[in-house]
């Protein structure tokens, strides 16, 4: 339900642009089933499917985002820039231009990191790990 919100903010942060090596025509941020050939790229998916809280209005979502890079400093460097954009949600989430989608992002949490046992074959060998975070939020007329 969010994906799309996040997956833009971040293809449109110029810090994690360089950082990936993006261009125009490729982000290097894919959907979970994407098949990645150039490092340093980031693969992610969103958790089951949005469940209320106890509150009807306010609904959490897990995100989560595989970093594949060449070394465990450009890693480093793409894991602290997440960690980075979204301790800035209220900038970038609580806009105009995202409430208009129908969304409005009122938390964002890390709630996990961990190394990366497999790599994706088609790809070279490189360093590799996962960040996790909670997104609460509430939908807007």
């Amino acid at each position: 339900m969010i994906e799309n919100i996040i997956y833009s903010v971040l293809k449109n942060d110029g810090e994690l642009a360089v950082l990936l090596g993006a261009t125009a025509e490729d982000s290097r941020i894919y959907a979970v089933y994407a098949n990645p050939l150039k490092l340093p790229c980031v693969v992610f998916y969103g958790s089951a499917p949005v469940s209320p809280n106890d509150t009807p209005w306010l609904y959490s979502q897990n995100i989560t985002f595989e970093i594949y890079a060449e070394t465990a400093a450009e890693f480093g460097n793409i894991r602290n820039r997440f960690y980075e954009i979204f301790q800035k949600y209220d900038r970038f989430f609580n806009s105009e231009a995202f409430k208009t989608q129908g969304i409005i992002i009122k938390e964002c949490h890390a709630v996990s990191a961990q190394s990366v046992s497999t790599f994706p074959e088609e790809i070279e060998q490189g360093v590799s790990g996962v960040i996790s975070f909670d997104f609460q939020f509430t939908k807007c007329a």
